[in-house]
């Protein structure tokens, strides 16, 4: 059963730290001129899509990683004498955590997409959203 534990987290780090080297290889965009042109409102439009979809894929890493160690964490490995079993511990710990996470990532749905596409074109964009259009949803 313990190694059943140790397997999952070492997959658990290997998909992770998959992540973070994907991030350190990508190169840096050059920094903006100030005689630039402002993009497109169809470019601003792509950029969203960009954004939505990324934060949708994170999501379900996000959220199946928790679900895995919440779900590994209910097997029971404690011992009877325990004051607080295992199971209880994770959970009071590991269901509210996963909830938060749900309720996060909720903001980034296809309804809430496309209102704020619709909001984008009534010049009503969310200053929110607006700062977290960064450059790389642009390309």
């Amino acid at each position: 059963m313990l190694s059943v534990l140790k397997l999952a987290l070492v997959l658990l780090l290997a998909v992770a730290s998959c992540r973070t080297t994907v991030a350190q290889s990508v190169r840096l965009a050059a920094p903006p001129d100030s005689l630039t042109v402002r993009p497109a409102s169809s470019d601003t439009v792509a950029a969203l899509h960009r954004l939505f979809a990324a934060q949708r894929r994170k999501r379900s890493y996000v959220v199946g990683t928790t679900a895995v160690v919440v779900g590994i964490g209910l097997i029971p490995n404690s011992s009877p004498k325990a004051i607080i079993s295992q199971r209880v511990a994770v959970a009071l710990l590991g269901i509210p955590v996963l909830g938060a996470e749900l309720l996060y990532y909720n903001a980034y749905n296809r309804k809430r997409e496309q209102r704020a596409i619709d909001a984008f074109r009534a010049h009503k964009l969310p200053r929110p959203l607006q700062r977290r259009l960064k450059a790389r949803y642009f390309r």
